[in-house]
């Protein structure tokens, strides 16, 4: 008789992530200082701690209103984070949805394989895309925002995309990583490809800077 193979459960496909640190000795004003677009990365693997503060910085859970670490209008938080994985240890490299949390986050399992390649042609087509150890690319479901804001919803969604790149840039450099802004994606494509029904708009490029010990 055929065994019909048993559907993971939501829980099987999410990864309970470390907590987040939120103290360390590299002030915000030296990586305001330091920071610069990266585009030159090791093929080093980043370490689980370390995607979890990229992602965490731009959309972390801080206090138990559930305000996060990037401002959003209304508070209504649209966006959805994505981490295209190729090289994070002890992870397999895919498509990971981030689920922020107040007493804990996690990441869920969208889709296995090496996509590095693939979002290359489907945007910029600059080496560092296929180079990088993650790219986190942010999407949005602007309809949340719409209910409140009407025609201003896109506007309020670019504005808040802005500030959390900014935050994955500012941790990137505070944690010793490269990072660089990818301002287009062909987003019906991308969309298809990683198997998510948010529009995908604007995507952060991160890895081991070249030549730093």
């Amino acid at each position: 008789m055929a065994v019909t193979p048993k559907k993971k459960s939501a829980a099987e496909k999410t990864i309970l992530l470390p907590e987040p640190k939120t103290r360390s000795r590299f002030s915000v004003e030296r990586a305001l200082l330091m920071r610069r677009s990266i585009r030159d990365y090791t093929k080093e693997s980043l370490t689980l701690e370390e995607l979890t503060q990229l992602l965490w910085s731009c959309q972390g859970i801080t206090s138990a209103e559930g305000f996060r670490t990037t401002p959003s209008a209304g508070a209504v938080y649209p966006l959805e984070i994505y981490a295209v994985v190729e090289r994070v240890d002890d992870l397999p490299a895919g498509v990971y949805h981030y689920l922020p949390g107040r007493k804990e986050h996690r990441i869920e399992s969208v889709k296995r394989g090496h996509f590095g390649k693939r979002i290359f042609e489907l945007s910029t087509k600059q080496d560092f895309i296929k180079d990088a150890a993650v790219n986190i690319i942010l999407a949005t479901v602007t309809s949340r925002m719409e209910k409140q804001y009407g025609e201003a919803a896109l506007r309020y969604v670019l504005m808040e995309m802005g500030h959390a790149a900014q935050n994955i840039h500012i941790q990137a450099e505070a944690l010793g990583l490269g990072s660089v802004a990818v301002g287009y994606l062909n987003e019906k494509t991308v969309q298809e490809l990683m198997g998510i029904e948010a529009e995908p708009l604007y995507m952060v490029s991160a890895g081991k800077k070249k030549g730093i010990k």
